[in-house]
């Protein structure tokens, strides 16, 4: 559901050509950088679920629905699953942030 929302609303493949629209947009000098964030503990999963999971699928859920992906009570099947896998002891969770920064001189 995350890629084909993705898909349709952003390119999940955009990071790798930012500095590229910077640099046709005039900007220079540019620079890329990625973050990562998540890991693997009894605090994690759990914080990964309540903070990124949990509000991007209630966010998305109208989309999901109105375009017959699937049934509010499936959102709401996945959101018990995503939250019992948090709570695993073996959960890991790993969010890539990709941005790129450009200066006009």
């Amino acid at each position: 559901l995350m890629r084909r929302f993705s898909e349709e609303h952003a390119s999940p493949y955009y990071a790798r050509h930012q500095r590229g629209y910077l640099l046709e947009a005039g900007f220079s000098p540019t620079q890329g950088f990625a973050q990562a964030a998540g890991g693997g503990s009894a605090q994690m999963g759990p914080f990964m679920f309540r903070n990124i999971i949990k509000p991007t699928l209630d966010a998305i859920r109208p989309w999901i629905v109105e375009n017959g992906h699937a049934t509010g009570e499936h959102v709401d099947e996945l959101l018990e699953e995503f939250q019992a896998w948090s709570e695993r002891p073996d959960a890991f969770f790993a969010l890539l942030h990709c941005a790129a920064v450009g200066w006009a001189v």
